[in-house]
């Protein structure tokens, strides 16, 4: 899963719960682990996103993916589309 945010600026995501940020096109990476399986995510901005994990969590940063913090564990066992299909 990747969302591109800017020319320069990109987040991409993995199934163990890890999260990258780019600031340089890609040349180089720093990740976050939110600690939980991610299935989609998508930025609004450089600093805040969002990011839907397994068991219908769905995560925010308002940090570039810094910290992450559940908002919506409301319906269990649900599969998540990719938030890039709305």
């Amino acid at each position: 899963m990747a969302d591109i945010v800017s020319r320069d600026t990109m987040f991409m995501a993995n199934d163990n719960g890890n999260i990258y940020r780019s600031d340089d096109r890609g040349v180089t990476w720093h990740s976050f682990n939110c600690g939980v399986r991610i299935s989609s995510i998508e930025f609004i901005n450089s600093k805040i996103g969002f990011a839907g994990g397994v068991n219908s969590v769905i995560l925010k940063t308002e940090d570039g993916g810094a910290t992450w913090q559940p908002v919506c564990n409301v319906i269990p066992f649900l599969p998540i589309p990719p938030l890039s299909d709305f």
